[in-house]
């Protein structure tokens, strides 16, 4: 599965936040992507359609691990770079 690298990035600093058991707003993911967050709601659709993620309708912060998350590899994490299929 190829996977665009900007969703990938949003991916990661989903990861990231959640790591540290803080559940992130758009605008926190937006900011570290630096994009628009309408533009990180994109992303984040498609993410929840892979499975990558889950979130709950009409609650905030509520982004969490989905069950076809993969594990990040940590040379992924300073490269920025999407992983090779």
């Amino acid at each position: 599965m190829t996977i665009p690298p900007r969703t990938y990035l949003v991916f990661q600093v989903i990861y990231e936040y959640l790591s540290e058991d803080i559940h992130p707003t758009y605008r926190e993911i937006a900011e570290r992507c630096y994009m628009a967050h309408t533009s990180v709601l994109r992303h984040i659709d498609r993410l929840e359609g892979m499975g990558w993620i889950v979130r709950e309708e009409a609650k905030a912060r509520s982004i969490r691990m989905g069950p076809h998350a993969p594990g990040l590899n940590p040379r992924l994490m300073i490269d920025k770079t999407p992983p090779k299929d």
